[in-house]
């Protein structure tokens, strides 16, 4: 069993976080133009507006009508992870390497971690994003603090699942 809180929750992202997407995507080796294009295909699925995400990156209903075969933009959350395959540019192999790492919760559209669980890829995101928003702080220093969590929740004998494992009882770092 996994806790579906260890991963990125799609219905959380939006215009001002969809980096954290792009941040998962490259760091599983998608190309950071696609990573980028991606992510903000992402947001335009689920806006309700009419206006791309990051233009040129973004994709809205013209976008999806221009395609061989036409259907329109959702304009609402997602309701499934399978849903992803209609988002613009995604191909069932990017959605392969992506799915294990993010979400769907229709009901819930906040962005919410559980760094006590997620794998460190998913915290690498979550971190380097937050890294650029930060002045002063590189991608390096969130691959530090990513490692330094997992290595804390293993505990002493650095070996996870066993009883000394250590849980970070503070998580909140505020709304994403």
């Amino acid at each position: 069993f996994q806790d579906e809180e260890r991963r990125i929750n799609i219905t959380g992202i939006h215009k001002g976080n969809y980096k954290i997407l792009m941040q998962l995507f490259t760091l599983l080796n998608i190309e950071e133009g696609k990573a980028e294009a991606l992510a903000a295909q992402i947001v335009d699925w689920q806006d309700a507006d009419s206006e791309k995400t990051n233009p040129p990156y973004g994709a809205e209903k013209d976008d999806y009508l221009a395609l061989p075969k036409p259907y329109p933009c959702k304009d609402r959350p997602l309701e499934s992870l399978e849903e992803l395959l209609l988002i613009k540019d995604m191909t069932p192999e990017i959605f392969l390497k992506i799915k294990d790492y993010v979400t769907v919760f229709p009901q819930n559209n906040t962005l919410s971690i559980n760094v006590n669980t997620a794998p460190a890829v998913v915290l690498k995101s979550l971190f380097r994003f937050m890294a650029k928003e930060s002045p002063g702080v590189e991608a390096e220093d969130a691959d530090s603090l990513t490692e330094k969590i997992i290595a804390y929740r293993k505990g002493e004998d650095a070996v996870a699942c066993t009883a000394d494992d250590r849980a970070i009882n503070n998580t909140n770092i505020g709304s994403l």
